[in-house]
């Protein structure tokens, strides 16, 4: 394992219970189990260092009763707060002009949504928030930051977890399966069975009819799958079920909420920037032991459906990611919340004590057993990066901030902050410890690499990944196809055989052999592998004397027992 991330208490010991919190901007706002509303500023350091949080503002009546949700649709200046089973919308600039919804009365599961779509063939800014209760999912919809309709569905079981996969698709979760809902078609899809043992076989690449089949099918719909928002009207059946016969036509209550012309301008600002999902919430009033259930939103428009510990990935057209995940994420225990960063996904655990070293796919060393309530994942390669224990309380969720750099933990009288590694020394960590997998992906995931930069360290780290492969592993035939995609020349290849084979162009490595093949080439290219930025190391020139590399441009070791012939 490697440190992705140093943790730090920035605010302890709270007068109060806090229950919910969300970020947006250089904004952090606490909902508090007395109704009242905290707002602090966030100020960024340059660099890794701490971040400073200055209370601005109480809200002291801000509810009548504890907030157990605060959700914030930036683009449409709209801040959602559920407080006694009633969500309620305020003006997200002045905090006022509280506007109850009434429909939406017994809520206790919010989601929001933000995204371009096109309608009518013109890109549209379109925010949704759904709302959960008593059997009912209540829909608002704004366009280009004004609002739109509201639409209404009914659930025929209890939902435990709803999360969007689109602007059109809804992700729901029972007690015994997950669904999809198409909005505003009101049609209801089976996806698979909320069970480990399911989700395991999915992933496993066993999804296929016979294991749909083998699925719950408890309302009687066609075995088609669930449909993207692009496709609902291809496979629908037009008397699937009577009980949702009508739901398009159910339009909507004209309720404009803050319907704000002002936000406009930053509504296009934010669509243009790619700050597409507005902002990341939480409320901690579900976060219970109990909670096995989990839905959390993944880069790419991905979705993680997580049930105790073991989690599958989903696309935006509610369709599981086999290909670029052959295997489940598989936690050492069963989260409580999940949030990510552009390569991690973090997930917190309400049990904190001991436990055996759970099976894991990942090709990483597992931690010893110990005590952590934090777990952080690669999301790419699955592998274990990291366990952290906060010790002053049980943190109750996660959430992140500023599409998806800033990573916040809550507790009921503390808030955490998780500040990421330099990814420069993360891949350097990786490449030291002969994961190049595991420094691939990290270069591939990263947001804070630039994008001309990422070709280039990607083919220096294939590069040591083919002579790790040939040299340390003896899988000649997946270096040799990996030196072949790379292009390297033969003098290169042959080089790395021993003297016997190779003769005068043999490499001397006498003096490395002890270390690991991938160590080695580290020390004279992967070790500034990232930090191009800062160093030479952008430049591919091999060594004066070896005129073959230069022809192929890769690097090499500069310890040669003579000159290549040409």
């Amino acid at each position: 394992m490697r440190n992705a991330f140093t943790v730090r208490a920035v605010l302890k010991q709270l007068p109060v219970r806090v229950e919910s919190a969300a970020a947006y901007g250089d904004r952090l706002l606490l909902g508090t189990a007395n109704g009242a509303l905290l707002v602090y500023q966030v100020a960024e350091p340059a660099g890794d260092k701490l971040p400073t949080l200055q209370l601005v503002d109480t809200k002291k009546s801000f509810a009548r009763r504890a907030i157990e949700y605060l959700g914030v649709v930036k683009e449409a200046g709209v801040l959602v707060c559920l407080a006694d089973y009633l969500v309620t919308l305020y003006d997200l600039h002045t905090l006022s002009n509280a506007t109850p919804l009434n429909n939406t009365k017994g809520a206790h599961i919010v989601a929001t949504h933000t995204a371009v779509d096109q309608v009518d063939g013109i890109p549209t800014l379109v925010s949704k928030v759904a709302v959960y209760g008593k059997r009912r999912i209540v829909v608002l919809e704004w366009r280009n930051a004004e609002f739109y309709k509201t639409f209404e569905f009914t659930s025929p079981e209890k939902i435990i977890a709803m999360q969007f996969a689109a602007s059109g698709l809804l992700t729901l979760s029972t007690a015994r399966e997950f669904l999809t809902l198409q909005i505003p078609l009101g049609q209801w899809d089976d996806l698979f069975p909320a069970d480990t043992s399911s989700l395991r076989t999915l992933a496993g690449g066993g999804f296929g009819a016979a294991a749909h089949a083998a699925g719950s099918v408890m309302y009687g719909r066609s075995d088609e799958g669930a449909h993207g928002p692009g496709n609902r009207g291809n496979n629908q059946d037009p008397s699937f079920s009577s009980s949702y016969s009508g739901q398009d036509q159910q339009a909507a209550t004209q309720q404009p909420p803050l319907a704000n012309n002002s936000t406009n301008a930053a509504a296009t600002t934010a669509a243009a920037s790619g700050s597409m999902w507005g902002s990341w919430t939480l409320g901690l009033a579900g976060s219970s032991t109990e909670a096995k259930t989990t839905i959390a939103r993944m880069p790419g428009e991905k979705l993680l459906l997580c049930h105790k510990d073991i989690g599958v990935f989903i696309n935006s057209a509610g369709k599981l990611c086999r290909q670029e995940y052959a295997e489940p994420m598989s936690f050492m225990r069963a989260p409580s919340g999940i949030t990510y960063t552009s390569s991690y996904a973090v997930a917190i655990s309400s049990d904190t004590g001991s436990s055996a070293q759970h099976p894991s796919t990942s090709n990483s060393a597992s931690p010893e057993t110990s005590r952590f309530n934090v777990e952080v994942r690669n999301i790419a390669t699955q592998a274990l990066v990291q366990s952290l224990f906060l010790s002053e309380e049980q943190p109750l969720h996660v959430f992140n901030g500023s599409g998806g750099k800033q990573v916040w933990a809550i507790g009921l009288h503390t808030v955490w902050r998780l500040i990421p590694m330099p990814i420069e020394q993360q891949v350097e960590d990786v490449l030291a410890a002969g994961q190049y997998d595991e420094a691939l992906s990290l270069v591939s995931q990263s947001d804070n690499i630039l994008e001309s930069e990422k070709e280039e360290l990607t083919v220096k780290i294939r590069w040591l990944r083919a002579r790790w492969l040939f040299r340390e592993q003896a899988k000649y035939e997946d270096a040799l196809a990996e030196f072949t995609d790379l292009g390297a020349t033969p003098t290169e290849v042959i080089a790395l055989c021993p003297e016997r084979v190779a003769g005068d162009l043999a490499e001397d490595i006498s003096d490395i052999e002890a270390d690991h093949g991938g160590d080695a080439d580290g020390d004279q290219d992967g070790g500034r592998l990232a930090g191009s930025k800062t160093e030479s190391s952008d430049s591919t020139e091999p060594p004066a004397g070896d005129d073959s590399s230069k022809q192929s441009g890769h690097p090499k070791p500069a310890r040669k027992r003579a000159k290549p012939k040409q």
